[in-house]
């Protein structure tokens, strides 16, 4: 792996630290080979905004808008992530 690849490793996994550690997420592994990897997991969205007490036509309403903003291949991937954020 070239330098640029060690640096930008070692970043990721100062991020994942930083989120794992210090903010609390769950840290759920590298799924860059998993099957079915997708932007959004239906599954693990739904079951969060359960939890939280959110209704589930607020949250089939959410995952349809989640999985539109990512899914939007006429958009360039930064568009896109934005569009995701700004819907977070």
């Amino acid at each position: 792996m070239s330098s640029i690849g060690d640096s930008e490793k070692k970043t990721q996994q100062r991020l994942v630290a930083l989120f794992r550690d210090t903010l609390g997420y769950d840290y759920l592994g590298n799924w860059i080979d998993r099957a079915g990897n997708a932007n959004v997991e239906p599954q693990l969205l739904r079951a969060w905004l359960s939890q939280q007490g959110v209704t589930e036509s607020l949250i089939t309403r959410a995952l349809h808008e989640c999985t539109q903003a990512a899914g939007d291949t006429s958009k360039s991937l930064y568009d896109r992530n934005k569009a995701v954020y700004e819907l977070l």
